[in-house]
């Protein structure tokens, strides 16, 4: 069975880049930090560097570690 997936608004980007790459806004409480993302529709976890996690006020060190 065919579908077609209709979206309102399109991103284009380089096909030689790896994953596709966004500008996003990553939000705790009411902490803003802006951030380029790129997309890796196959992950099972999001990884930001630590300077965003401390922009929003996390304490890293206290943290789970896991080796990625």
């Amino acid at each position: 069975m065919d579908y077609q997936l209709i979206f309102s608004k399109r991103h284009n980007y380089k096909s030689v880049e790896v994953g596709i790459p966004l500008e996003v806004s990553v939000r705790y409480a009411d902490i803003f930090v802006q951030s380029k993302a790129f997309i890796d529709t196959g992950a099972s976890v999001c990884l930001f560097s630590r300077e965003i996690g401390e922009d929003l006020g996390f304490d890293i060190e206290s943290g789970i570690r896991i080796n990625l």
